[in-house]
């Protein structure tokens, strides 16, 4: 037995390793310097012509995914991105960032639409819903200061001028939320915060409620992947569990997966294409696959912070 296959062992029980053939098709397009600052939020619109960036240097940028071409630097914010999102219908670009502010700007011409204030703290996400509820599309963010805030936005474009919030209650010392993802239909929102809850939300005609509230991991819950069909949730936490959520009738049940032997933290949760794997990146240099036949892969020599499945 290879050293090699002896320390994946000892780190992650039984492995494989990544095939190195499969990496050596893969070629650097482009590289832009386009930034100040560092450059900590990449998003893609919906068609994949546009790649929207924010970075600490307090600007958005839009650019042509096929030939790296800055098409427009959005001004206006007065401290450092945190997130950024592209509505579905390919209209309206989203931006949190430290000064408590969500910015929203026209993709197509960059002109500003909406300044958005509603939370005490910093925004940690920016996410559009899926799908549109009526004549209204729903815009959700996040924030240090333990709340999450619904934004109505019409067809038209425009905003209320408030959205529906909810300040949860949190251990002192933990108030903050950390990350949110909406299900694949846009009925559901589930945020994840540093008082380890997991909490769901559903979004109906009279508008969001909250429909679970649970803490199962021992740690905050900093990665949410929702299933690309049906109303399934994966949560991973610092703790170094993920937690597989499922709605039963009008339940929600989890399903814990956990080494017991080692302590480990979660770094990213997703799912594969077909919705039949668990993906989780572990801070063992592993990604550990959970489904129909339990593994991991050693993919590199230090930990993964970002896991991302081909759609």
């Amino acid at each position: 037995m290879s050293v090699r296959r002896l320390v994946r062992r000892e780190l992650g029980g039984c492995g494989r390793v990544f095939p190195a053939r499969l990496l050596s098709g893969l070629q650097l397009q482009r590289r832009t310097l386009g930034h100040l600052s560092a450059v900590y939020c990449l998003v893609f619109d919906c068609t994949g012509r546009y790649v929207v960036t924010g970075a600490d240097d307090l600007l958005v940028k839009v650019w042509c995914a096929l030939d790296g071409r800055l098409l427009s630097t959005l001004r206006g914010a007065g401290a450092e991105i945190t997130d950024v999102c592209v509505s579905p219908d390919g209209a309206l670009l989203a931006a949190g960032s430290v000064e408590r502010l969500v910015r929203v700007w026209c993709l197509a011409t960059g002109a500003p639409r909406a300044v958005l204030h509603a939370h005490a703290g910093t925004i940690t996400s920016v996410h559009w819903s899926a799908a549109a509820h009526g004549d209204v599309r729903w815009l959700a963010s996040t924030s240090t200061d333990g709340s999450v805030a619904f934004w109505t936005c019409a067809s038209d474009g425009q905003f209320l001028s408030q959205p529906v919030q909810f300040v949860e209650r949190m251990r002192p010392g933990a108030c903050h939320m950390i990350c949110a993802a909406w299900s694949a239909g846009g009925a559901f929102l589930a945020a994840g915060s540093a008082d380890h809850h997991v909490r769901i939300y559903h979004v109906e005609a009279a508008g969001p409620r909250r429909v679970l509230e649970q803490a199962v991991h021992g740690d905050a819950v900093d990665s949410l992947a929702w299933a690309h069909r049906g109303l399934r949730l994966v949560s991973g936490s610092k703790d170094g569990s993920a937690a597989l959520w499922t709605l039963h009738a009008t339940q929600w049940r989890h399903h814990l997966l956990q080494d017991h032997t080692k302590r480990l933290k979660v770094t990213m949760v997703c799912w594969d294409r077909s919705d039949a794997y668990v993906m989780t990146a572990v801070s063992d240099n592993t990604v550990r696959v959970s489904g129909r036949g339990d593994g991991g892969v050693s993919m590199c020599g230090v930990s993964v912070c970002v896991i991302v499945c081909h759609v």
